[in-house]
């Protein structure tokens, strides 16, 4: 358990990605043969075009379990690229 980052991590990339993009991936992933209608209704006022979160304490928190695996020769395996 870290206790060094506290208050709200976002569990996020940090990349802002659309609704459309992750419909659509949504859809891809599961192998759903749905097709989106696009303007089908009109965008309300509090739509929002995309959606992102702030990484940086989870990047911190990524880099410090790193360093201490490192440091007792135990490198964990992961698919994730830190930028």
């Amino acid at each position: 358990m870290q206790r060094e980052v506290d208050g709200i991590i976002n569990c996020c990339s940090g990349r802002p990605v659309s609704l459309a993009e992750m419909a659509e991936g949504f859809i891809r992933e599961r192998g759903f043969k749905i097709k989106l209608e696009y303007g089908k209704f009109p965008d309300r006022p509090y739509d929002s075009p995309g959606v992102w979160g702030d990484a940086t304490k989870l990047r911190q928190i990524l880099r410090d379990v790193r360093l201490l695996h490192s440091e007792n020769g135990d490198v964990p395996k992961t698919d994730h690229k830190m930028e």
